[in-house]
């Protein structure tokens, strides 16, 4: 792929990994059109309920796939999507998938700082433990349209450097699989205790 057609990527995973700096940074960065997944979902009513014990809109995926579709084919400029709910996104469409990741312990601080409860946190950090992410948009897009970056320790303008380069088609570096948190806990022992600890214990706090 050219660096200078245009595209559509996605940025995806789960929260506290930098999806929205990053993506709003890429957006500047190829003067292109930030979409924001959730706030399309909010303001456009594309959700089927409210789940009062999660804390989030239940989507309508159907709706949001209809609605994304028409964003995306009307619009002439790169596109640069900011979502952890891929399912709703018409896979035909996206050219480029980047999946953020982040260190568990790394993750954790980040979700605690954003004042989430106790349970969020562990919910979060045991998705990113076992790749959720990464997972889903196997099941959704082409497995070589999915990179994955890790944003434990790096700042975003050399997250940025590595999307251009992957849509410049050199981040072969970055391609899925090579990011595996479960074998970094089998050499850390301190790791293991988010999949010892209970989501449902957590949400006590």
């Amino acid at each position: 792929m050219s660096s200078t057609e245009r595209k559509v990527i996605l940025i995806s995973g789960v929260p506290g990994t930098g999806k929205t700096t990053i993506a709003k940074a890429l957006v500047k960065r190829l003067d292109a059109q930030y979409v924001s997944i959730a706030d399309l979902v909010v303001k456009y009513r594309l959700y089927t309920e409210y789940d009062k014990e999660r804390l989030c809109y239940v989507v309508d995926t159907k709706k949001l796939r209809h609605f994304l579709k028409n964003i995306i084919t009307s619009s002439s400029k790169t596109l640069v999507l900011d979502t952890h709910v891929v399912e709703g996104v018409p896979a035909d469409l996206i050219d480029v998938v980047i999946i953020l990741r982040t260190r568990p312990d790394i993750l954790e601080k980040r979700l605690i700082e954003k004042g989430y409860s106790r349970k969020k946190v562990l919910e979060n950090v045991q998705a990113e433990i076992l790749a959720s992410c990464t997972c889903e948009a196997l099941s959704i897009f082409d497995k070589n349209k999915i990179f994955e970056i890790d944003t434990s320790s790096t700042d975003v303008n050399s997250v940025i450097e590595n999307i251009l380069n992957i849509i410049r088609g050199e981040g072969s570096q970055y391609r899925i699989g090579k990011i595996d948190w479960l074998s970094l806990m089998e050499r850390d022992e301190r790791l293991m205790r988010f999949l010892r600890e209970d989501v449902n214990e957590g949400s006590s706090e």
